[in-house]
């Protein structure tokens, strides 16, 4: 990714998402606003779907649920480090360019925790 600032993911029926040096901005698909959380702020993000979790998939074994659950969104869900957690719905499907970026946000809060651990 490149350098310059904010770089940003905005694709139809997902978060938009703005990430600057040192923080970021998400904002959900219901509300009008940016949520910013720095970095020294995060403990981790995840990015799933809750029906592919193995303990959802225990209860899938009824036909009712089995038409139904793939209708339930993908979740973006990013941890802070007071134990706070704020949740972004998606499309249900996993979205690989949505993947990578996080992935690659991922790897940008990591650095910053180790740069600043000393």
């Amino acid at each position: 990714m490149s350098s310059e600032y904010p770089i940003i993911f905005n694709k139809a029926k997902f978060p938009i998402i703005k990430v600057y040096r040192e923080s970021f901005e998400v904002k959900a698909l219901d509300y009008w606003e940016f949520r910013q959380f720095d970095f020294n702020q995060v403990k981790s993000i995840n990015y799933y779907n809750p029906n592919h979790l193995w303990y959802n998939k225990l209860f899938f074994y009824n036909a009712y649920h089995a038409a139904f659950k793939n209708l339930e969104p993908s979740i973006i869900k990013v941890n802070l480090m007071n134990g706070e957690n704020w949740k972004y719905t998606c499309p249900n499907k996993i979205d690989k360019k949505l993947s990578r970026f996080l992935f690659w946000l991922r790897g940008e809060i990591n650095q910053y925790h180790l740069k600043h651990l000393r």
